[in-house]
Order: C-alpha cells, then sequence, then structure tokens
C-alpha cells in the first residue's frame, strides 16, 4: 500500500512572484513589482515605449533609451506602475478583452530589438508556439 503525501496547511505570499504585466477595464497599463525587478526600473515614475505583436499575442515592453524606435512616443507611468494606454488598446484591438493578463515570455526575441521584453497574453496560442 503506497502513501500520498499531501499537504494540509500553506501560508501564501502576497507578493506575485513571476512577471507579468495587465491591461485593466480602465484602459490601463501595470507594470508588477517582479516585471519592474526583472527590467530594472525605479520604484517611482518611468518610462516605456510598447509594442504588440500581432501573430503571438505579446506586448513587448522597452525602455526608451535602450530601444531607440523613431517616431514612437513612450508611455508615462506613475508611482504606483500604471499608465493610460487607451490608444494602444485600440491599435491592438484589445477592447473587447480587457481585462488581461500578459505573462513574461522571455528576452530578446530574434524578432524583437536587443533590450526589449515580451508578454504573452495569458492563455493564448502563439504562432511561434
Amino acid at each position: 500500500m503506497t502513501k500520498t503525501s499531501t499537504r494540509s496547511f500553506q501560508w501564501i505570499t502576497n507578493q506575485a512572484v513571476n512577471p507579468y504585466v495587465t491591461i485593466d477595464s480602465q484602459q490601463r497599463l501595470y507594470i508588477s513589482k517582479p516585471a519592474r525587478d526583472l527590467m530594472v526600473l525605479p520604484d517611482g515614475h518611468f518610462r516605456l515605449i510598447a509594442g504588440y505583436d500581432f501573430a503571438n499575442h505579446r506586448i513587448v515592453l522597452a525602455k526608451p533609451e535602450v530601444v531607440r524606435v523613431p517616431n514612437v512616443v513612450p508611455y508615462n507611468f506613475d508611482k504606483k506602475a500604471y499608465s493610460k494606454v487607451k490608444h494602444f488598446v485600440e491599435a491592438a484591438r484589445l477592447g473587447d478583452s480587457l481585462p488581461i493578463r500578459f505573462i513574461y515570455r522571455g528576452k530578446d526575441y530574434s524578432e524583437y530589438p536587443q533590450g526589449a521584453f515580451a508578454f504573452e497574453m495569458a492563455g493564448a496560442m502563439p504562432e511561434d508556439g
């Protein structure tokens, strides 16, 4: 007879450990603390440029001083790590999906500029697998 081990109790922290970003129903992009740590962002105000990979359902974020893209204006984030992204939501056609979470999937994909961070839509089936 085999004995199965099950946990009967565990303390669970209120702090996320996996990097993610979300766009809430008010069309604000939020950068989680683990994502800010990963991207080496300050605790106060900061700026990021953003792109959207339609085929793979990914938000691609980068510091404007690291990835220079002509004619792209950075998003300004407040001290709580939120930025209004109404135009981004419209351009990426995400309005019907809000709120939505994107999970960190990697850095420096070959099709993205070096220094960019890719966050994939939770539950999406990307074309590049």
